[in-house]
């Protein structure tokens, strides 16, 4: 989408020049899901495991580049311009074409299989039953949003909270995705849940018609990411 800079002011060429350089970026913030069905746990009416994968800058353009090549290779709109929209709330289209992109499963065994990233579990059950299964998921010193309000301050990492006591974030466990793998293929408990993306195929078109418009008046990025003007000085 580079010849959309010619003709314009100079603010609005300063914005595409940092988003540019930016949104390769939000593809390794947000990562790729990776879920699973536990086919010992069917009768407790949810037997998933929910798992993300997060690569390096080293592994960043191949990931792009792949995604690209399956999703977006009939058009100028990418992969990376997309994610630059996940929480914006100007643009639920987007939002939601690219939540629904990143549960892809072809995606997540190409990534796990290419032993690209690491996988990482923020849930302290799943973590359990991933161990009981075999899978040795370590804590190296992340932890995640998600956790539990406490009366009482246990653990090292709290966060207190005036009339509530304190919130506890859960450890993050992570192994790499090549170890994964290889634990992955030895085992016949849990299964891939496969995921096709459909309500990303639903809203493509209008995604690709949002983006061209903040491309065409950039100072809409300006509106919904207000700290942008701080950083372009």
């Amino acid at each position: 989408m580079a010849g959309q800079k010619e003709g314009l002011d100079p603010l609005d060429r300063a914005i595409l020049e940092f988003v540019d350089r930016a949104k390769r970026y939000a593809c390794m913030e947000y990562g790729w899901c990776v879920n699973l069905f536990d086919r010992d746990d069917e009768e407790s009416g949810y037997p998933f495991i929910h798992l993300r994968d997060f690569w390096s800058e080293r592994e960043n353009q191949r990931v792009i580049d792949k995604v690209n090549e399956e999703f977006f290779h009939d058009t100028d709109v990418k992969y990376e311009d997309l994610m630059l929209f996940v929480n914006n709330l100007n643009a639920v289209d987007c939002h939601n074409a690219a939540c629904s992109l990143i549960e892809n499963s072809y995606i997540a065994e190409w990534l796990l299989s290419n032993g690209i990233g690491k996988v990482y579990c923020s849930f302290d059950e799943d973590y359990e039953k991933l161990r009981e299964a075999g899978l040795n998921l370590r804590h190296r010193g992340k932890y995640s949003c998600i956790g539990r309000v406490s009366k009482r301050p246990k653990g090292k990492v709290r966060i207190g909270i005036e009339g509530d006591g304190y919130f506890i974030p859960n450890k993050v466990r992570e192994i790499s995705a090549k170890r994964f793998w290889k634990w992955y293929r030895d085992q016949d408990r849990f299964e891939l849940l496969e995921d096709g993306s459909e309500d990303f195929w639903y809203l493509r078109e209008s995604t690709i018609e949002t983006i061209r418009k903040y491309r065409e008046n950039p100072k809409l990025f300006l509106r919904d990411y207000p700290s942008l003007r701080r950083l372009l000085g």
